[in-house]
């Protein structure tokens, strides 16, 4: 495969491949730091044997660890399958990363593409991808710390544990007070692959199954289960949407991050219309599986996921006709069409939710302007497009919620640093929030300003006030709730003096989506 498959699998514990980010700021809090936590621990996937980074050295990390079975096979078109009890018997070495779910990199050029490849993976893909990876610190400040699970964007395409800058191990390591888990989940064909024997959106109970995974285990890395809050970006935060309405009774977690993505659509998905499951009948012959609908399932099970990622690349990048749509079924009770009925009808998890976006989301999601050697901007016209597409779903969901009494914090990331943003018209954008609170920011373009490190770690001992108390730990800390009007801006200036936090009336931010009719 290309782009993606570039990487050499031994480098992915990350050990030379992150500069250092500056001296270790612990915040020691009461802990006597006397109580090394294990490398090795058991779970109902093994016996797992994790890791510490010489760079990072108060920081232990178990990586790939199986939360299911292969998806090959007779697994491809299924939900995701718990693994047998007798693996909780076996050696799991969680070193180094495992296999990201099947993907491939569009060609078309992007701000990701060209400017910023450290939201890409890193190492190989393959079916043997369900898995989780567990940061966790050295020396913890509780016998049981707080759990933030992390949930990739990618629109659905990209995105595993592996991303550089999504690697958390510098702020477990700065604040020894949490642990963060990242779950992976099938992408496009894979995840929504409306196979006539399955329908449903494989990657939603992926997900399902990898935080029932997490609940039962992370009392083991020294989590706290009962202090678990679920955080997605992008693609990611409307999957943890989804997540917060599928299992309302039974969300595990205790509060939802929602960043940079709403439920889609200001509630209203396209209508599930391939009945006749033509997308799949479609892909199954060009790869050569013919014959009834039941001899294309079993063909497609064994079809190298290498083989499928290389043609949907292939047909998606050169705009071929008829387009390939990924759908599933929605059922009304786990998964919806429209969520605005959900809410209406209380079929939603009445637990505190961040929702956030960036100041400029479309200035990376919407389409560059053609300008080689350089790379242009896109228009203004298609950015302020792109980016009301992200903030208006946003704002939709903040307002139902409000209207419904259900607890949600409001904000704008605004920061704009040369060593994410190098380019003059990226600024904040769509997904430039993420080095900020995983604490990589300095892996690339260089150590940056004491702003951004002020503003940094602001960022990240926000989301840790809201995983120890959701719902009135970040109002406490001076962020009011969306119900009092405003809106926290994240790294901004006011009058030409630079702030890492303020609020604003939410009108300034939201107001363009009063007249706001895309989707």
């Amino acid at each position: 495969m290309v782009g993606l498959l570039k990487a050499a699998a031994s480098a992915l514990a990350f050990g030379p491949l992150l500069a250092s980010a500056g001296p270790v700021s612990l915040d020691r809090g009461s802990s006597n730091f006397s109580i090394e936590a294990p490398l090795v621990v058991k779970t109902s996937s093994g016996i797992v044997h994790g890791a510490i980074n010489e760079s990072v050295p108060l920081t232990r990390h178990f990586l790939g660890i199986p939360y299911a079975q292969s998806t090959f096979g007779e697994n491809r078109f299924k939900l995701a399958q718990p693994l047998p009890a007798s693996a909780a018997n076996r050696i799991v070495h969680a070193e180094n990363f495992g296999p990201n779910c099947p993907q491939y990199e569009a060609t078309a050029p992007s701000v990701y593409t060209k400017v910023r490849r450290e939201y890409f993976i890193q190492g190989v893909n393959g079916d043997d991808c369900l898995s989780v990876s567990v940061w966790a610190p050295l020396y913890p400040t509780e016998e049981k710390v707080p759990v933030i699970v992390w949930v990739y964007g990618g629109g659905q395409t990209t995105g595993g544990s592996s991303v550089p800058y999504q690697n958390p191990q510098r702020w477990v390591q700065r604040t020894q007070s949490h642990i963060v888990v990242s779950l992976q989940y099938r992408l496009n064909f894979f995840g929504q692959p409306n196979a006539p024997t399955q329908n449903a959106g494989l990657y939603i109970f992926d997900a399902r199954a990898a935080l029932e995974w997490i609940r039962d285990n992370i009392r083991a890395f020294g989590g706290d289960s009962e202090r678990m809050v679920i955080w997605g970006q992008s693609a990611g935060a409307t999957l943890v949407g989804a997540l917060s309405i599928g299992w309302p009774d039974d969300p595990i977690v205790k509060g939802f991050i929602q960043d940079s993505g709403g439920i889609e659509g200001q509630g209203v998905h396209t209508m599930y219309q391939d009945t006749a499951f033509s997308n799949f009948t479609f892909i199954a012959n060009q790869l050569g599986c013919t014959g009834n609908a039941s001899a294309k399932v079993d063909c497609m099970s064994t079809v190298p996921q290498s083989d499928v990622e290389a043609f949907l690349q292939y047909y998606q990048d050169t705009g071929l006709k008829p387009a390939i749509v990924f759908q599933s079924y929605n059922d009304n009770n786990h998964t919806f069409a429209n969520y605005t009925v959900a809410y209406d009808s209380g079929h939603y998890a009445k637990l505190p939710k961040i929702l956030g976006h960036n100041a400029v989301d479309g200035a990376s999601t919407a389409a560059l302007q053609s300008g080689p050697p350089d790379i242009v901007g896109p228009t203004p016209e298609a950015e302020l497009a792109a980016t009301l597409h992200v903030r208006c779903d946003v704002v939709w969901e903040a307002q139902i919620r409000e209207s419904l009494g259900a607890t949600t914090y409001r904000f704008e990331y605004a920061g704009n640093f040369s060593n994410v943003s190098p380019l003059p018209f990226m600024g904040a954008y769509h997904s430039s929030e993420l080095p900020m609170i995983f604490g990589t920011y300095a892996d690339i373009g260089g150590e940056g300003t004491q702003f951004q490190k002020d503003t940094s770690e602001a960022m990240q001992d926000l989301w840790l006030t809201f995983a120890r108390d959701p719902e009135n730990g970040l109002a406490n800390a001076g962020w009011p709730k969306y119900s009092t009007g405003v809106v926290e801006v994240l790294g901004g200036e006011v009058n030409g003096t630079q702030k890492t936090r303020y609020t604003v009336a939410k009108g300034t931010i939201e107001d363009a989506c009063l007249t706001y009719t895309g989707t």
